[in-house]
């Protein structure tokens, strides 16, 4: 070893690459769990893992791209809905729950490993956001979109939804 050098996490020299894309409105079927911004490193890990992966097989797009979608509430509460792609007509399973996602306008970032999901968030809050010419869309749900290759590559996008700012 001795060759990997460890990137520096200071939000000053961390630069993403964000772009605006239009997304198709898509229901999003699976587990449902209520968090906050405090414990949600360790609860939303754990519906993956304990609650929402054993069962994933019960849906029949499991082997496709999943969803990690956050419904903002007061304060720093959240939803958070571990799930994949809802075929219309299929049968939704026991203590599970469907989501609309809307279609529209999100700001989409693209991470390699979950680690850095923390800090993307807070670059688009504090620094993408403010500078650019959008607005985040609060009452919408944002998502981590896994693709069906995740475990492999360990690479996710961001989508949070967005509206361009109206000029006073």
């Amino acid at each position: 070893g001795g060759g990997d050098k460890v990137k520096g996490i200071g939000m000053a020299n961390t630069e993403y690459q964000v772009e605006v894309v239009t997304r198709e409105a898509v229901t999003i079927v699976g587990v449902y769990i209520d968090t906050n911004m405090n414990d949600s490193a360790l609860a939303c890990p754990r519906l993956w893992s304990e609650v929402f992966g054993p069962r994933m097989e019960e849906i029949p797009t499991f082997a496709g791209d999943s969803y990690g979608v956050s419904v903002m509430g007061s304060g720093d509460a959240f939803k958070y809905l571990a799930g994949l792609v809802h075929v219309p007509g299929q049968p939704i399973p026991k203590g599970m729950s469907t989501l609309d996602l809307p279609g529209g306008l999100y700001a989409c970032c693209q991470l390699t490993g979950l680690p850095g999901l923390a800090l993307v968030y807070k670059y688009f809050y504090h620094v993408w956001g403010p500078g650019s010419d959008y607005e985040f869309i609060l009452d919408s749900p944002c998502y981590e979109l896994y693709p069906a290759n995740h475990m492999q590559t360990g690479r996710l996008s961001l989508y949070m939804p967005v509206r361009p700012k109206i000029e006073n």
